[in-house]
């Protein structure tokens, strides 16, 4: 039973070490650069309309 927990664990967790080691070695860094970039510009806009819309609401 534990070790069957402890695969499960691995098994989860790989996905996430494989990606931030591809990082590290360079692979898809494009892919992943345009990625952030997306949403830094999704971020930015929520951002913006939020403000905005405090302040049409307090006048």
């Amino acid at each position: 039973m534990d070790n069957e927990s402890i695969k499960e664990d691995k098994k989860s967790n790989g996905d996430f070490f494989d990606w931030s080691k591809d990082h590290i070695r360079g692979k898809n860094t494009r892919n992943d650069a345009i990625a952030m970039w997306i949403f830094i510009i999704i971020v930015l806009i929520l951002g913006i309309t939020l403000v905005i819309m405090i302040n049409t609401s307090k006048r």
